[in-house]
């Protein structure tokens, strides 16, 4: 074998290498970008799943809340001070900018849907209520305690 032929299989043989090296870099790259990717989409996910039950959770305090005064003996003046109306509604707002893409899985859109509806409808019976007396009351109460099994779906997710 000549000087030129042992060249000439240097060559060849650290092409390979380079090629080799070349997809090992790319493929070592495009894996840790994957999974990067992957963890910051979880993490995402977590805070919007952590935002949404915090959401939850502070409506259903103010509905508790709500009910309450229903029940307490100045139920007008409550609702005065504290204007009620207003507050549910911006509940249901909120409620309204999440996305149902941006849900977890399907049994997580159907409780954000569900709730959504319960959020106006126990308004809509806590006004009633007090433009009415107690007859309101058991309405209220049912929508309340369907955003709690609602809360509890979500969270079981």
């Amino acid at each position: 074998m000549t000087s030129t032929d042992v060249a000439a299989w240097v060559q060849a043989i650290g092409s390979i290498v380079a090629v080799v090296a070349a997809f090992l870099i790319s493929f070592r790259q495009f894996h840790y970008a994957t999974k990067l990717q992957e963890s910051t989409t979880r993490a995402e996910q977590k805070r919007r799943y952590e935002n949404l039950t915090a959401l939850i959770a502070a409506a259903l305090e103010d509905f508790d809340d709500t009910l309450k005064a229903l029940r307490g003996p100045e139920p007008k003046r409550w609702f005065d001070e504290n204007s009620t109306k207003e507050l549910m509604e911006e509940y249901y707002q909120a409620f309204l900018e999440i996305s149902p893409f941006d849900m977890p899985s399907p049994i997580a859109v159907r409780a954000l849907i569900t709730i959504r509806d319960r959020i106006k409808t126990a308004a809509w019976n806590a006004n009633e209520a007090m433009d009415y007396g107690t007859s309101a009351f058991k309405e209220y109460m049912e929508c309340v305690a369907a955003m709690e099994h609602n809360l509890t779906e979500v969270q079981g997710e």
